[in-house]
Parts: structure tokens; sequence; C-alpha cells
């Protein structure tokens, strides 16, 4: 699976009280395209009036460059709630992965049955194939006013049509058929959800819409002629 923000939300106000005793401010959960981690703790370093080192302004970005099982995504999400816990709380370790950190990994693997690591990561970052042909999609309006699009097989309308407004807070949904490269870069969708559409992909396939309405109404030249 490919995570998305409601994903990476869900799992960290899950861990974060079942792991860390709800004691985690949320931060901003962002995602990236970055192919060299498949997580990664963001913060800004400074110094006090006393000369200390301090953290701030933490941010928490998950790469959508990977293809991972679910549970795999839930270690990498706990991975990097430990590394914010222990720079939140200003918990001293003679490196990013050093023996602290390393303890506490091991008791949550212990605990609640997980399987962090710190070794190497060896996926390759997912290659998206170009499509062909027209694909099936819906680009939502959410509840707050944010797009969002779902791309599926055409068999999978009418279930998504009956399981996204039970997922999603949804103001309108409508749905297309259209070749557009813009589609290959959101991936298909199996189960009910939904992808922040950007701004200028949304102009893009409005356009591409466009144009194949304008060419679908168009009468042939042959045609014209009484």
């Amino acid at each position: 699976m490919i995570p998305d923000i409601d994903f990476i939300q869900t799992c960290f106000g899950r861990f974060n009280a079942q792991i860390f005793g709800g004691s985690l401010p949320i931060p901003p959960l962002k995602l990236t395209r970055a192919a060299s981690f498949f997580g990664k703790v963001h913060y800004r370093r400074h110094r006090n009036l006393l000369g200390k080192e301090i953290k701030s302004d933490f941010e928490i970005r998950i790469s959508t460059s990977f293809d991972l099982p679910e549970r795999e995504w839930e270690d990498v999400i706990i991975h990097e709630m430990l590394h914010y816990y222990i720079d939140l709380n200003g918990i001293r370790d003679s490196s990013a992965h050093g023996p602290v950190f390393r303890s506490m990994m091991q008791q949550i693997n212990e605990k609640y049955g997980r399987q962090l690591t710190v070794s190497k990561r060896t996926a390759v970052p997912r290659q998206r194939r170009k499509r062909t042909g027209a694909s099936t999609f819906c680009i939502s309006i959410l509840s707050d006013g944010s797009r969002g699009i779902t791309i599926c097989s055409p068999a999978r309308v009418s279930y998504m049509k009956r399981y996204l407004p039970r997922y999603y807070r949804l103001q309108q949904m409508h749905w297309h058929s259209l070749e557009s490269s813009v589609l290959d870069r959101y991936p298909k969708s199996i189960k009910p959800r939904i992808y922040r559409l950007r701004d200028e992909d949304y102009l893009k396939l409005q356009e591409a819409l466009i144009q194949a309405e304008a060419q679908a109404s168009a009468v042939p030249a042959d045609q014209s002629r009484p």
C-alpha cells in the first residue's frame, strides 16, 4: 500500500495512546516523494540562553515512493514516533540509533509484537506504470473544501460510490473516464481510499475533460453537409 495522511494520522493517534501513553503532541504529518528513506523526523535545532541545544518545530515525514504492506508502514511510523519521543523529551543518546533508542525499540517489539528495526531498508522505490487507455476515476470534494481523487476499475465504481461516503465526509463526487498522464501519479485503489489531488493536477484534468467533451460533441466534417 501507499500511505496517505489519513492513514498516518490514524496510526499516530492509535500508537500514541497504546505505546506512548498519549504523551506525544501531534506534529505536522507530511508526505514526501523521497526515495532515500521511508520515514523521517525533521526538526529545527537551536540553543537557548544557557547554550543548551534545543530541538523544536518537529515534523514527521513519510515517503510515498515505496509500496509496502500496511503492517510494515505501521512499524515505520512507530519508529519515527520513537525518534520524536526521544528528541521531544531531550533524552540523550550516543547517536540517532544509539543504545537508548535500541533498548526502547526492543521493549516495544517485545511488548507489542512489533518488528521495528534499525537495519538498512532494502525496498526499491516503486515505479508507477504508465496506464494505457482511459482510466475510471472520481474527483471528490471533501467537507473541508479540499479535493481528492480515487482511481479504480469500472467494476469497482458501484462499490466505491457506496463506501467512499462512509469513510470520508464528502460534499460532492464526480466520476469520469479519461486517458491522461496526470492519472499515472496516483495509485489505483481497490479499497475505499481518497488521495489528495494537487491543484495543478486538478486544473490539468479539468482542461483534459473539457477537451474530451468538445471532441465527443464535435460533428465529423463528412456528416456536416446536408
